[in-house]
C-alpha cells in the first residue's frame, strides 16, 4: 500500500469517529480534491474560513494518529469496501 492509499484510507476512516464527518469533508477538500487555497475549500464547503481551519486541524491530527497507529502496531487501515455501513 502506497502513501497515497494510506492517507486516503486514514481520511476515509474519519466518519467512523464521533463528529468525524466535518473533519472528513475538510480533509477531502484539502488533500483529495486539492483545493487551490484554504479559502477556496471553505467556500466550496459553505463554511467560514476559521471553521474550515478548525475542522482541518482536527482531521490532520486524527489522520496523523491513525497513520502512526498503523505504522507502529500494524493496525489495519480499512479500504472503502471494508468500512461498516452507517
Amino acid at each position: 500500500m502506497g502513501l497515497k492509499d494510506v492517507v486516503t484510507s486514514a481520511i476515509g476512516s474519519l466518519p467512523l469517529e464521533r463528529g468525524g464527518d466535518k473533519g472528513y469533508r475538510a480533509a477531502t477538500a484539502a488533500y483529495v480534491e486539492g483545493a487551490s487555497t484554504q479559502a477556496a475549500a471553505a467556500r466550496r464547503l459553505g463554511l467560514p474560513l476559521s471553521t474550515y481551519r478548525r475542522h482541518l486541524a482536527w482531521a490532520t491530527h486524527r489522520i496523523t494518529r491513525i497513520m502512526w497507529e498503523h505504522e507502529l502496531s500494524g493496525t489495519p487501515l480499512l479500504s472503502p469496501a471494508d468500512r461498516p455501513r452507517r
